[in-house]
């Protein structure tokens, strides 16, 4: 048997989805079977898919807490939002002095906390590194370029939807 956890949100199709994945996984194991968004008569729900006797508490506060992200920038600074989860979380890019350098800013959760955060991934060549010990990659967000002693970011991709 499953019972359905749903709240009448705009979250967009793919981006929220991604981190109420990780975030029931991690706060129920088993007993989370997955996340909607577009249902309900109406398409406005997102739902959190429960085994029936799984307590429902942690999902309520997710789904509460949970809103499409925003990833701006101004300078080299990268303002993060994702509801009451992340409230205006800054992260400063430093750039390098004699490359161009690459910027991918991700949802990770802190597997200790079971709660999200932002991390800025960076590389002048080769790969972004990998996820650090004890987090769990949800989802990017957007990747940007600044160029050697540069002073602004350049969007390159946008991941949210």
């Amino acid at each position: 048997m499953a019972q359905d956890i749903a709240l009448v949100k705009e979250v967009g199709k793919v981006t929220v989805l991604e981190i109420l994945k990780i975030v029931g996984e991690n706060k129920y194991g088993a007993d989370f079977t997955g996340a909607s968004s577009h249902v309900g008569p109406d398409s406005d729900q997102v739902v959190i898919h429960l085994v029936d006797a799984a307590d429902d508490t942690e999902a309520v506060a997710a789904l509460a807490a949970v809103q499409l992200p925003t990833c701006s920038d101004s300078g080299l600074n990268i303002t993060v939002n994702v509801g009451t989860y992340l409230i205006s979380d800054v992260t400063n890019i430093l750039s390098d002095p004699t490359d161009i350098k690459f910027v991918k800013v991700s949802i990770l959760l802190d597997n200790a906390t079971g709660l999200p955060q932002v991390y800025a991934f960076e590389k002048t060549t080769l790969t972004y590194g990998d996820v650090p010990a004890g987090k769990t990659f949800c989802c990017d967000l957007k990747e940007y370029s600044v160029p050697a002693l540069g002073t602004a970011l350049t969007e390159i991709k946008n991941f949210i939807r």
